[in-house]
């Protein structure tokens, strides 16, 4: 494959949105879908013409209705289930010529639920290659949401400790209620470094019918692109921190040091250390 175009979506009940589903993944022709909130409550997952469903997993814990995650597939790609026995969290092993890429569809509600960081760290320490992607609830402001909550947290603090890149658009929210106009934030793209080279494109889709947008995520597997997206990436590792010091250092040399007494004052003296 030249390349690998995966969508996440929350499709809130996936046999009331099958034919908008179909249509849609006949129209924008993703290798890989990712599905959160199935809610088939013991019901069968409907088939997807030129799909099949590789990983799927209805709520079993307490047997309640709602969650529910799976992994669609197309057809002319190799795949295999490498879900762990955990309500809500299903993952797949893709083979991409010498590569293997881990991708995980991870549903986590809202409530007071933590993040499963230990079942997503497992992944990240089992494969080189790794794709998270899900309906997660959590909010950061770093990455776009319009406040920043105790999940949000969570979730900054894993991207931090495992250098992923998180590739979503943080201009793009993913979650719109129309009859309110609230939107958010809430559905995650997060890469492992590996594969933040070959990332060449995060876009959020048009409606299927849920109150959450599809998420894309597009891949250049056969070769190194030749730019990568504009995104920060704080890469701690290869921080000159002595070089720092000296620059910061000079810098300090060429502010004022005379008292600050005014708001023109305080502006003037953050445009100096800006610079």
């Amino acid at each position: 494959m030249a390349e690998l175009h995966l969508v996440h979506v929350n499709v809130n009940a996936v046999r009331s949105k099958h034919a908008e589903l179909q249509l849609y993944m006949t129209e924008k022709k993703p290798q890989v879908v990712l599905l959160n909130e199935t809610k088939l409550c013991g019901r069968s997952l409907p088939g997807f013409a030129g799909y099949r469903a590789v990983a799927f997993r209805d709520r079993t814990v307490t047997k309640l209705c709602g969650g529910g995650v799976a992994i669609l597939v197309s057809r002319d790609c190799t795949a295999s289930d490498i879900s762990p026995d955990i309500d809500d969290v299903v993952a797949i092993l893709i083979q991409a010529g010498r590569m293997k890429i881990a991708v995980v569809s991870y549903y986590c509600p809202p409530g007071n639920n933590k993040l499963d960081t230990d079942t997503l760290e497992s992944y990240l320490q089992q494969y080189e290659h790794v794709i998270i992607a899900g309906d997660l609830n959590a909010k950061h402001q770093f990455y776009g949401s319009s406040r920043t909550d105790a999940r949000g947290e969570e979730l900054f603090d894993l991207v931090e400790r495992n250098n992923l890149f998180c590739a979503n658009d943080p201009k793009a929210r993913t979650r719109h209620v129309v009859n309110t106009g609230y939107s958010e934030l809430l559905d995650y793209v997060l890469v492992s470094k590996q594969l933040v080279s070959r990332v060449s494109d995060c876009y959020v889709g048009e409606c299927i019918g849920s109150d959450h947008l599809p998420v894309h995520l597009v891949l250049q597997l056969n070769y190194q692109i030749s730019t990568v997206p504009l995104r920060v990436i704080r890469n701690w590792e290869r921080s000159d921190w002595p070089r720092l010091g000296v620059v910061l250092s000079d810098a300090e040399q060429h502010y004022s040091n005379g008292t600050m007494s005014s708001e023109a004052e305080i502006d003037a003296r953050v445009g100096e250390i800006t610079s």
